[in-house]
């Protein structure tokens, strides 16, 4: 989901340290090298804010556990626009369908009220979300947030 629009949008409800939304991602049968992840965030009523990249494989459908070794740690601030988080030296090698997300993992929120809003469209992959860190994963088709990474193919 390649989507950088300021118009749709999908907020990333801020009740609970915790809060995670992502998006499957098929990175193909064959291993590839992940270079970078890439999301806009369309409106941000946060002061401060710190996001842990996860990546989960799957398990019957549904996102399984945290395949990651270490921590990925995006800090915001204030900010809008589009961001890059740069992979490359966590050397990344993965395949197949993977959940992409952002949990929320501190912040104060500003007078306006406590949220982040993510660029997403119509019609591209469901947005996965969960309420805490140890919650159960809820799909939501029709709209999906605008989350892509770049890979490199590997030789076989």
């Amino acid at each position: 989901n390649t989507t950088t629009s300021r118009f749709v949008s999908v907020g990333l409800p801020l009740k609970f340290l915790g809060s995670e939304t992502g998006i499957k991602i098929s990175l193909g049968k064959k291993r590839v090298l992940l270079k970078s992840f890439h999301f806009t965030i369309s409106d941000n009523r946060l002061d401060t804010s710190v996001f842990r990249l996860n990546i989960y494989n799957f398990k019957n459908g549904m996102p399984f556990e945290n395949i990651l070794n270490q921590n990925i740690l995006v800090p915001i601030g204030k900010q809008t626009g589009t961001f890059t988080v740069n992979l490359s030296d966590y050397k990344l090698l993965m395949k197949d369908d993977v959940l992409v997300s952002l949990e929320w993992i501190e912040g104060a929120s500003s007078p306006k009220g406590t949220a982040v809003f993510l660029s997403a469209g119509f019609l591209n992959s469901a947005t996965w979300h969960r309420l805490t860190s140890q919650g159960e994963w809820k799909k939501f088709n029709g709209m999906g947030v605008g989350f892509n990474m770049d890979v490199q193919r590997l030789a076989n």
